[in-house]
C-alpha cells in the first residue's frame, strides 16, 4: 500500500538525477505518477533513468 495515490498526476523534479531528487522520483513513481527529471548534469540523468527503467518516467537536461 502506498501512502498517496498520484496516479494521473504529474511531477516535474529539478536536480533529479542523484541524491534527494531522485528519491522523490522513485516515489512519485511507485505512486502512479509520471515524472519529468531535469538536470544539468546529463552523465548522471542518464545513468538514472537506466535504473530506474519506468515508462512514466521522462527526462531532459536542463541548464
Amino acid at each position: 500500500m502506498h501512502q498517496f495515490d498520484l496516479k494521473n498526476k504529474t511531477a516535474i523534479i529539478t536536480g533529479g538525477a542523484q541524491g534527494f531528487g531522485l528519491d522523490i522520483a522513485k516515489k512519485f513513481l511507485l505512486s502512479g505518477s509520471k515524472v519529468f527529471l531535469w538536470d544539468i548534469d546529463e552523465k548522471e540523468l542518464s545513468k538514472a533513468t537506466k535504473e530506474i527503467n519506468n515508462p512514466n518516467l521522462n527526462y531532459n537536461v536542463v541548464d
